[in-house]
């Protein structure tokens, strides 16, 4: 029984006790202070400051501590939450450093009943720029490893373009070029894509370290690399002999020699190492005193591509060993169709421009009979009249020399002559 009164003797003397305290809180002590720390500054006037090219570059503090003497039944109201400590920047026209007086209002619903005792510290020392802009519209790819061997790495293509930096000049102007990096490229065999970051370094390849105050957009891009497997093919033309030249008397020069494709494992592996870009005929060649020049395009198989994106090859052309020379034909042939008419030439003899090996040439220089005729085939021409007509210079005696210029010879057709009617008058006495 005691034990139970004893209990409720100490619950009474505690309620009593706390009764007693908010007496002499409320009534007879009913003002005290109160310190409230790390209320943030908020600085005014951001806005106006970048619309006139301006950025806070750095503040010294970012928070303050205040004490308030009120009643103490406003302690709960008055934390750093619901204390707003502002400082004014929009009256700010150019770059510096600046002070800044600290504004403290409490609450509304207490600023009466509030009394603000000390601030610690009264100004914020701000850092104004002055605010650049720069956009990089080229972006270089670093890149780790080498390339597998028989394939080839192009350039790669960026979406975005273009990075644009806005920030204080002082960082901004350091910014010379942006750099994405690709850790290791010596297992690649086929295109990538992948989404990676942007580095940006100065004029002396060192990196720039961008503060929060400068930002970047984008701050990555999607990179598409492209890797293709490769093929080496030599360029190489057909050589058809003729004009009293042979393959062994021209020495052929292609530019470039080689060229590098790209296409799918089916249609380079359809390729053969030496690709034909066309055909030289020797007999169109007309002039062997100086080198001479012809173009042929590149016309590659479809589904492969010149890595180099060259159109078309240069051939040079150079003849050694083959002379050329003009004789006199007075051998002329006609070749007659099965008709009654008469064909008679009239011209006499054609100086030709042959050409063909030294050795022949010569021969032919000292040969009197060296067999060289015109040949005129007048198969078509069965009506009366006057032709010039292309004849064909033929050497048996000689097949590999040939005539370098066309040769045309004058054939006049006629009407035959009539036969004469036999005679119809009698025999005299003394005939017979």
């Amino acid at each position: 029984m005691s034990r139970s009164r004893n209990i409720v003797m100490m619950l009474v003397a505690l309620l009593g006790a706390v009764l007693l305290w908010l007496y002499v809180v409320t009534f007879v002590t009913p003002e005290d202070t109160k310190r409230i720390n790390s209320i943030p500054i908020n600085i005014n006037g951001v806005k106006y400051l970048q619309d006139n090219d301006l950025r806070i570059m750095s503040q010294d503090i970012t928070t303050i501590a205040v004490e308030y003497r009120t009643s103490r039944v406003n302690f709960s109201k008055l934390t750093a939450d619901t204390i707003r400590v502002s400082a004014d920047a929009s009256w700010i026209e150019e770059p510096g450093v600046y002070e800044l007086e600290c504004v403290v209002d409490p609450p509304e619903a207490i600023k009466n009943e509030v009394v603000l005792t000390q601030q610690k510290p009264e100004k914020v020392t701000i850092t104004v720029t002055k605010l650049a802009r720069k956009t990089l519209s080229e972006i270089t790819l670093k890149w780790g490893g080498a390339v597998k061997e028989g394939y080839l790495m192009e350039a790669p293509v960026f979406e975005p373009m273009e990075i644009s930096l806005v920030g204080p000049e002082s960082e901004v102007s350091q910014v010379a070029q942006a750099i994405v990096y690709y850790e290791d490229v010596s297992n690649l065999e086929d295109t990538v894509m992948e989404t990676l970051p942007v580095t940006f370094l100065n004029e002396l390849g060192e990196e720039v370290q961008l503060t929060e105050a400068t930002s970047v957009t984008p701050t990555e891009v999607t990179m598409t690399l492209p890797v293709y497997r490769t093929k080496k093919l030599t360029l190489a033309l057909d050589i058809l002999e003729g004009g009293g030249i042979k393959e062994e008397n021209v020495e052929i020069e292609i530019t470039p020699e080689t060229i590098w494709v790209k296409g799918s494992d089916e249609d380079l592996d359809q390729l053969e190492d030496v690709f034909i870009i066309g055909s030289l005929d020797l007999s169109d060649v007309k002039d062997m005193a100086e080198q001479e020049q012809r173009t042929y395009p590149l016309n590659l198989p479809a589904g492969i591509s010149n890595t180099i994106h060259e159109t078309d090859a240069v051939v040079t052309i150079r003849i050694n060993g083959v002379k050329r020379e003009t004789i006199n034909i007075s051998d002329i042939r006609l070749v007659k169709p099965p008709s009654d008419y008469n064909y008679q030439s009239f011209t006499t003899s054609v100086p030709v421009a042959v050409r063909g090996s030294e050795e022949d040439i010569q021969r032919i220089l000292e040969d009197a009979s060296n067999g060289i005729y015109i040949r005129v085939d007048l198969t078509e021409y069965t009506d009366t009249g006057v032709y010039l007509i292309p004849a064909e210079v033929v050497s048996e005696k000689y097949p590999d020399i040939a005539a370098v210029e066309p040769v045309s010879i004058g054939v006049v057709v006629s009407e035959p002559e009539p036969e004469p009617e036999p005679s119809t008058e009698a025999p005299t006495e003394n005939e017979g």
